[in-house]
């Protein structure tokens, strides 16, 4: 039902779009709330697997995201074994979590970007001292990629002055 809800908002929100001569008329930003809701419905859950495929699964890897949004899909594909940070100025409910966010400062950190959301990674930078990329994660809907998540290791995790309120 969740995702026909999402399809149904998809097809039936106004947002920029508009009627010419009956004709269905998509904006640039109707593209844009596709592509976010595309980044919301896909379950995330190849993304152990395909960090394990690399090698990069170890006993203390810590993800990480630059939204509360984006973070959780991480953290529920990745599952209670494995920490999450929201590294953002508005972590939501990962300021409440178990681990404090800023006991993670000075660890690398495996960062996930959806692709099509590569401008977050200017939020990103300031809270590492570098950002090294690894090879990205497609994750797969049947045989199809639905979504390519980018990835990059974040070097000293650290919290800027104006980070995480």
């Amino acid at each position: 039902w969740l995702v026909c809800g999402y399809v149904v908002a998809l097809l039936a929100l106004p947002v920029d779009v508009g009627l010419h001569l009956g004709a269905l008329v998509v904006t640039p930003s109707r593209v844009l709330l596709g592509l976010a809701l595309l980044v919301a419905i896909v379950d995330w859950r190849g993304l152990p697997d395909a960090l394990k495929a690399e090698g990069l699964l170890a006993p203390d890897t810590v993800m990480g995201a630059p939204s509360w949004i984006i973070a959780g899909k991480v953290s529920y594909a990745m599952g209670p074994a494995v920490a999450t940070v929201c590294v953002c100025r508005d972590p939501r409910q990962f300021a409440y979590r178990a681990e404090d966010q800023r006991s993670f400062a000075g660890r690398d950190v495996i960062v996930v970007v959806p692709a099509t959301q590569a401008s977050l990674w200017s939020a990103v930078a300031p809270y590492f001292d570098r950002l090294d990329p690894l090879p990205p994660v497609a994750i797969e809907r049947g045989a199809d990629t639905a979504l390519t998540l980018d990835l990059r290791v974040g070097r000293n995790l650290h919290f800027p002055a104006q980070g995480l309120r």
